[in-house]
């Protein structure tokens, strides 16, 4: 399928399998890959990674504890933490789900990430919990989990229960 960045062609390749801190991907279209580099969905790093997306009028806001980027598909010119930059490849759209290149997040999220044929695989850095905290508020029950360092996570919700996964060291 060809898909249009700055006027240029891409070739991209749909089916490709994503694992993320070793669980596979529950999101159909989680990845592509276009001009061999992987694009990620904004949903599986906003469910896989811990990333927090916001939209607004075509403006992807990507946050992800200190760092910040608005990013815009189809386009190069994106600002990170306050400062514009230049990105090798722009964001992709498909409908209403953007993908973003992963090289413009990785060596922040510090991502190890690997590949064979149309595998691929992320692996973000081991949590390394320092405390738990729960607070009882009149209208919530809050838990605040203190890490040494930023450490990607996953956040689902099963029957009766919450789940926080966060990778542990090996």
């Amino acid at each position: 399928m060809l898909l249009p960045a700055l006027g240029v062609a891409q070739t991209a390749t749909e089916g490709v399998t994503l694992t993320v801190n070793g669980r596979p991907t529950d999101t159909v279209q989680a990845a592509l890959v276009a001009e061999d580099s992987l694009f990620v969905s904004t949903e599986v790093l906003a469910t896989d990674l811990g990333v927090q997306v916001q939209v607004e009028r075509g403006l992807w806001r990507l946050a992800y504890y200190d760092h910040t980027w608005l990013l815009r598909a189809g386009e190069r010119t994106l600002r990170h933490d306050d400062r514009e930059e230049q990105s090798a490849l722009a964001p992709l759209q498909r409908g209403e789900r953007l993908f973003v290149p992963l090289a413009l997040l990785s060596e922040t999220l510090q991502l190890v990430v690997t590949h064979d044929g149309e595998k691929w695989a992320l692996q973000s850095p081991c949590a390394n919990l320092l405390q738990v905290r729960q607070g009882a508020h009149e209208d919530r029950v809050r838990f605040v989990f203190d890490l040494a360092a930023p450490a990607g996570y996953r956040l689902y919700q099963e029957p009766g229960k919450v789940v926080l996964e966060m990778p542990a060291a090996a």
